[in-house]
């Protein structure tokens, strides 16, 4: 779900939740990748993690009638 950052189009609540979801997965995975001692590849998901859970914080500090494209990271 995460192809959507970088979009332009602002999300709607499936898109989100699909985020959220995908978030969750992560956490999984990360957790799952250090407790076998995979850290190079922990990182990358946390990196995916990171881009995730900053792209919802902008979402959700944005005002209303904002330009969608400020939301995105670059």
């Amino acid at each position: 779900m995460s192809w959507t950052i970088g979009t332009g189009e602002l999300p709607t609540a499936f898109t989100i939740n699909r985020l959220m979801d995908e978030n969750d997965l992560l956490i999984d995975v990360i957790n799952n990748k250090l407790v076998i001692g995979d850290f190079e590849e922990a990182m990358q998901y946390q990196m995916v993690l990171q881009r995730n859970l900053v792209y919802l914080l902008r979402l959700s500090a944005k005002p209303e009638n904002s330009d969608p494209a400020q939301i995105n990271p670059t």
